[in-house]
């Protein structure tokens, strides 16, 4: 806006110059050929090339009777983008906020679905008998030591028979064993070992053919030995 006014300024300028100067040189025979070559040549140039470079433009006339004369003033064209400056420095990092209030405890969700398997239980041998521990056992009703004497050599035997509730069928629904360390007697240097065997009725230690069988060792610093006092836990999955 400021450069359109300033070309309004300088236009109305020599439009008034103009003015002045065509009545002084009426006279003169020279003077108006060159009157007539602003008026018609001048201008048709200065249209023309407004025609192609100038999306706009403003005309003036000044001057009397024959001697008048039209001058323009051509708005250009726009000239081309600056290029973009470099970009700036990367501002220091702040400093870290206050540590906000711990929240509110959530509410307790919902009790989750029962587990899938169909049978577990821990085997105890802390009170001094064999026992199924209650809170830990769910589809097994009994477990037994199988108390043949060893044989000269021999040490002493850890295999049990456990029996399973109605509707689990050992011969087909393998269980998992796994040695158990704080309902056995084993001193504390020696791990507790249990696994299952899967042929229960095999000689010369056989369970019955519905029962699950398991057997006990104690590893220690000095080897693996069979034995009767680990405690163990046995699930049917």
């Amino acid at each position: 806006m400021r450069g359109r006014s300033l070309t309004a300024l300088a236009l109305s300028a020599v439009v008034a110059a103009v003015c002045v100067a065509v009545p002084a040189l009426a006279g003169s025979s020279a003077h108006k050929r060159t009157a007539a070559r602003v008026t018609t040549s001048d201008s048709s140039a200065i249209r023309s090339a407004a025609g192609k470079s100038a999306s706009k433009e403003r005309c003036e006339s000044a001057g009397t009777g024959k001697h008048r004369v039209v001058l323009c003033a051509i708005t250009g064209a726009a000239g081309p983008a600056g290029r973009t400056g470099p970009r700036g420095f990367v501002g220091t990092r702040g400093n870290r906020g206050s540590k906000g209030t711990t929240g509110d405890t959530g509410a307790t969700g919902p009790t989750g679905a029962a587990g899938s398997a169909r049978a577990y239980a821990v085997v105890s041998l802390k009170s001094g008998s064999l026992e199924l521990v209650p809170t830990l056992t769910h589809g097994f009703l009994t477990v037994k030591r199988l108390s043949r004497e060893p044989r000269p050599g021999e040490l002493r035997m850890g295999v049990y028979c456990l029996a399973p509730a109605a509707g689990i069928n050992p011969a087909t629904e393998p269980a998992i064993a796994s040695g158990e360390s704080s309902f056995g007697r084993q001193a504390p240097e020696a791990a507790p070992v249990a696994v299952v065997n899967a042929q229960p009725a095999a000689e010369p230690d056989a369970c019955a053919s519905g029962e699950y069988k398991v057997e006990t060792f104690l590893a220690s610093p000095s080897g693996t030995s069979r034995s009767e006092e680990v405690a163990f836990s046995i699930a049917v999955p």
